[in-house]
């Protein structure tokens, strides 16, 4: 053994002599092929560019998309991201209305496309977390008539980076599993030469399930759905949402299980076991093991599971421990506080800090889904004392 597994070797001990006294510890091997989560591999054709001819009409650039190196088809360009199982055909109607589950944006008139779906993503995904949950439809009408919009795989990989990036800004932070991005192919009527922007339309479909925190908020707004509009939270509704929860109508907090998770039914008995029998009041379990053994995908499945048991608030905080970008402490238990306060002035100092996250748990039974931690001083740090 060299010297560098030697100090890592002793350094997991360390960690793991430190957690005997936090909780049970889940030590996840390596799964067979039907692991809940796992790496697709499938072979990726070679990119070949096809040269676009310029458009010499007379057509007015206001009145078209503008064509820029973006949108340059690319064919036979990796399409692993695009769903296979569905498509649409341009100018068919879509087979329901715009309702308080559905929103549709043409995406028709915009000069970048990219921006202009990450403005439409900030509200209404908002508004559909604070809702029952719901379905964006981009290259869709308000009439229902299937556009779609050319998009390169750049294009698709940015749009997904950008809604990453506002949904890191949302108090509290949204648990990844609540929302999809999905492209869906729209196929055009074989009238004749089609071009090449007309092989790379797709509908992009942001799929959001109802949010599992009382209230989301961006900017320091908030919205809900009504019928197939967006409607503004005032104060007093988003301060209701905070001290009583969401109102009864909405019914119980969302499924976050994957339908194709299978396996690991020894861990979950054993977890189950263990938070039948202990008596104490915060039940810590951790799961720990190497990269795509289902971890994340197990701790959601727990967190759904038990979420009748603990119906007062579930909480997820990414700690990002395991990069150089983890967030600090004191940010992960801003991001908690501001769930329940979302406008409390808070303090500096560590310790009334502090103070203030034990006081979101205090008499309450909730779940506190901890991703990505980096260290047991973290996890130690986190974990409520006072519940």
């Amino acid at each position: 053994m060299s010297q560098k597994a030697k100090r890592r070797s002793k350094k997991n001990n360390k960690q793991k002599n430190q957690l005997h006294d936090i909780g049970v510890q889940i030590e996840l091997p390596k799964m067979d092929p039907r692991a809940p989560e796992g790496v697709v591999k499938g072979n990726v054709k070679k990119k070949r560019k096809v040269k676009l001819q310029k458009n010499n009409s007379t057509q007015s650039p206001s009145n078209s998309n503008k064509l820029s190196f973006e949108n340059t088809y690319v064919d036979g360009e990796d399409t692993n991201d695009v769903l296979t199982d569905k498509y649409y055909t341009k100018g068919e109607h879509i087979k329901f209305d715009e309702d308080k589950e559905h929103e549709f944006k043409a995406m028709q008139l915009v000069q970048s496309f990219i921006d202009s779906a990450a403005k439409h993503c900030e509200k209404y995904i908002n508004a559909f977390l604070n809702t029952d949950g719901g379905t964006l439809y981009l290259g869709v009408s308000d009439e229902g008539i299937i556009l779609g919009s050319a998009l390169s795989r750049k294009m698709r990989d940015t749009l997904r980076l950008r809604v990453d990036t506002i949904l890191t800004g949302y108090v509290p932070q949204v648990d990844p599993h609540l929302y999809d991005i999905r492209f869906v192919r729209v196929k055009v009527p074989n009238n004749g030469l089609v071009t090449p922007i007309e092989k790379c339309l797709f509908v992009t479909e942001i799929v959001i399930s109802k949010g599992i925190a009382p209230v989301y908020t961006v900017g320091g707004e908030a919205y809900f759905r009504a019928s197939g509009s967006v409607h503004k939270m005032n104060q007093s509704t988003i301060n209701d949402r905070i001290n009583m929860g969401r109102p009864q109508k909405y019914g119980k907090p969302t499924s976050v299980i994957t339908p194709d998770f299978i396996g690991r039914e020894e861990e979950i008995s054993q977890i189950t076991a263990f938070l039948k029998q202990s008596k104490s009041n915060v039940k810590t379990i951790l799961l720990h093991g190497l990269p795509v053994v289902g971890k994340s995908a197990l701790a959601h499945r727990l967190a759904s599971e038990f979420s009748e048991e603990y119906p007062d608030s579930h909480y997820y905080v990414d700690v990002k421990g395991v990069n150089e970008h983890y967030i600090k402490v004191s940010d992960a238990m801003i991001n908690v506080i501001r769930a329940f306060h979302p406008s409390v002035k808070l303090s500096d100092k560590a310790s009334e800090l502090n103070g203030v996250y034990q006081s979101c748990f205090n008499g309450k039974k909730v779940i506190l889904l901890l991703e990505k931690v980096g260290s047991i001083e973290q996890i130690k740090q986190l974990t409520p004392v006072l519940c």
